[in-house]
């Protein structure tokens, strides 16, 4: 058995006790682990795209930052306008939003499949499949994609109030 309570089509007999795995169970246990892998992976890489996302952000607005200092459009040690700043916090927006709706797209089937796979077992086929209490783990990765806006914004936030009181 693996981590997920499933186990791996030779831990799983048919009913007839013939050794072979029926069609459907075998089908249903092969989906049910490319779904975990994919969520996974789909976890990974939304992760580390919001993470680079926010990287380049930063260096963005800097450059720009510096560029207005420049050309005499801002004072030093002045913020960001605004409007400027507003866009790449609404492009962390919507790449959060894009990679939650994957997310919950991918949870929502596996939990359909592992279902589907949990009523085989009960309909005879010798699987023991553990179910264990839910646990809102979609709506982890949601609020794990959506820090990243909500931090950029902690941010701006902090930086008015520190330079307003300085």
């Amino acid at each position: 058995m693996d981590e997920m309570g499933i186990g791996t089509p030779d831990e799983k007999k048919s009913s007839a006790g013939d050794g072979r795995i029926s069609s459907k169970e075998e089908l249903l246990w092969k989906e049910v682990q490319s779904l975990r892998e994919l969520m996974l992976r789909l976890a990974q890489w939304g992760i580390t795209v919001m993470a680079a996302l926010h990287t380049a952000i930063y260096y963005v607005r800097r450059d720009i930052v510096e560029r207005m200092v420049d050309a005499e459009q801002l004072k030093p040690g002045a913020n960001l306008p605004l409007d400027r700043y507003v866009i790449g916090f609404l492009a962390l927006v919507v790449v959060a939003f894009i990679f939650s709706s994957m997310s919950i797209a991918v949870s929502r089937q596996w939990r359909h499949m592992r279902q589907q796979l949990i009523d085989v077992a009960a309909a005879g086929s010798g699987i023991d499949v553990y179910t264990h209490p839910r646990v809102p783990m979609r709506w982890g990765l949601v609020i794990i994609y959506f820090i990243f806006p909500l931090m950029d914004l902690l941010v701006r936030i902090y930086v008015s109030f520190e330079v307003k009181f300085v």
